[in-house]
């Protein structure tokens, strides 16, 4: 019987989007059978597939507590790419506190759990003039805003944010603007590619549904350490390996590369910028199935 892989969406992507163009098909040309599937849908038999690979499940910031039981569950009946633990330990951006401790080169983070005076004295973070505020669990950039430290605007942000759940707040990088966020996607460990992504004029979030431009580029030797060691910090952390991965890096002042995410739930791999790369993510997925 042949191998089943469940591709794992939401219902807003039920079929999956352009970003996987043709992975199915790939996996098919390789004897697997793979089909989309919503990761809530309530008829599907989740220990009738060999592999649950979690690829769009864009829609769980809103729906935290069901999808968490739900990977859980899944991880009970098969295999879960990437893991439970991985999933746990990832969704909560507090993470990058955990591999600044490590000696990941990060960018600087505070979280806030709780409003008041504590609260808005965190936007003085790291004594820098301008800060982002967004949720501790997102996607997308959503309810991310830019401002001043002092702005009271910023300070509402901040408000409204933390009565819903956990904040984060950082110093702006203004090499965004300019040298863009690098993310290097890792395919079973190692580096497959790397695209740099840049905001369009006056926005400061890179994602292409927001005007952002993306473009394959050679990673930098100093951006590939900072990722690899991300990578294993996060191994280490959750006694898991990773599938895939995909580290958001961005210039410190100095030049140096900070991360500003490390994304192993749901990010997309940009195969529709690297169609190649589908290939390697269909042998990494074969290697797993093998395991």
């Amino acid at each position: 019987m042949p191998c089943r892989v469940a591709l794992a969406s939401c219902s807003l992507w039920s079929s999956g989007s352009g970003d996987h163009a043709g992975l199915a098909e790939a996996l098919a040309d390789r004897g697997v059978r793979a089909e989309w599937v919503p990761w809530d849908e309530s008829r599907a038999d989740w220990a009738d597939y060999d592999l649950v690979l979690l690829r769009e499940t864009w829609d769980y910031p809103t729906k935290l507590r069901s999808f968490l039981g739900w990977v859980d569950l899944v991880s009970t009946l098969t295999v879960v790419a990437n893991s439970a633990a991985v999933v746990r330990w990832n969704h909560h951006k507090g993470y990058l506190q955990e591999l600044a401790s490590a000696g990941v080169p990060t960018i600087p983070t505070t979280v806030v759990t709780t409003a008041g005076a504590e609260a808005e004295a965190a936007l003085r973070v790291e004594r820098t003039a301008t800060v982002v505020v967004k949720p501790a669990v997102g996607i997308g950039g959503d309810d991310a805003a830019r401002g001043g430290a002092d702005d009271p605007a910023m300070a509402e942000h901040l408000r409204t944010l933390v009565a819903g759940g956990d904040v984060l707040v950082q110093p702006y990088l203004r090499g965004i603007e300019t040298a863009g966020e690098t993310s290097l996607v890792l395919l079973g460990g190692r580096l497959s590619h790397a695209v740099v992504k840049l905001p369009t004029r006056g926005e400061f979030r890179i994602h292409e549904h927001r005007g952002g431009t993306y473009t394959r580029i050679e990673p930098s030797s100093a951006q590939v350490e900072v990722a690899h060691a991300a990578c294993e910090v996060a191994r280490a952390l959750t006694g898991s390996g990773l599938v895939y991965a995909r580290v958001d890096l961005v210039g410190g002042d100095d030049g140096v590369p900070l991360l500003m995410e490390l994304e192993l739930i749901e990010p997309s791999l940009y195969l529709h910028i690297v169609p190649a790369a589908t290939t390697t993510l269909v042998d990494v997925l074969l290697a797993t199935l093998d395991t």
